[in-house]
């Protein structure tokens, strides 16, 4: 009976595990050994791959948080340069709204700034 289990491992394990090459089993002992030991390799690949996966995509995430902080500070700059161009220098309180403003408050600030008469109505 052992040969037969023998015979169909040696059978099974190439369809299971494709592209994975298995040494010549000869007892069922040594082959039992053999798939436990390939079973902690291939469980250590596996971990390896999950990690490099992983720290690719936070590279990835952290590459993409960085061009939008980019692109959103650029823009915080040229709203600064405009309203500094129409109203000359801006006061603190001001300054701090801008800092905090969202892309969509820079947005509508840069739509405005051309418009308005003062400080205070392209504030509100």
């Amino acid at each position: 009976m052992p040969w037969f289990c023998l015979e169909w491992l040696r059978r099974r394990l190439p369809r299971w595990f494709p592209g994975e090459t298995f040494p010549e089993m000869h007892d069922l002992q040594e082959t039992y050994e053999m798939i436990t030991n390939r079973f902690e390799e291939w469980k250590e690949r596996q971990r390896r791959a999950g990690v490099e996966q992983g720290l690719e995509q936070g590279v990835e995430q952290g590459r993409a948080q960085g061009v939008e902080q980019g692109r959103l500070e650029g823009e915080r700059a040229l709203v600064l340069r405009l309203i500094q161009h129409r109203f000359g220098d801006l006061p603190a309180v001001y300054r701090l709204r801008l800092q905090g403003a969202s892309q969509a408050e820079l947005e509508s600030l840069a739509d405005r700034v051309l418009d308005a008469t003062s400080l205070d109505e392209l504030f509100r």
